[in-house]
């Protein structure tokens, strides 16, 4: 283990590359990202209790939420669409029932 330790410092050293060592933090210290997964979950969880889905459906529940989380338009986005921002156009509603 030391080796292997030693022998990443060589090349890093070499690859002029620094090593910044980070603490791990915890969930509190990430405020946004564990407010954005927590509001991933909740509307995963609900289009699934909503649509009287079994828990085996939960990637696709997921990946809906996703999609339509990304549609959203968002105050701290000066009320745009992350999708809007990505691809600058506007998101096609045409799709959602």
């Amino acid at each position: 283990m030391e080796v292997n330790t030693l022998l990443l410092k060589i090349i890093y050293m070499f690859m002029a590359l620094v090593i910044i060592p980070l603490l791990p933090t915890p969930p509190q210290q990430n405020g946004i990202s564990e407010r954005r997964h927590r509001h991933l979950i909740e509307i995963g969880f609900t289009l699934l209790t909503d649509a009287q889905m079994p828990l085996s459906y939960w990637p696709y529940a997921f990946q809906a939420a996703t999609y339509l989380i990304n549609r959203m338009s968002t105050s701290t986005l000066n009320n745009k669409t992350p999708f809007e921002l990505l691809f600058h156009q506007n998101p096609n509603y045409m799709k959602l029932k």
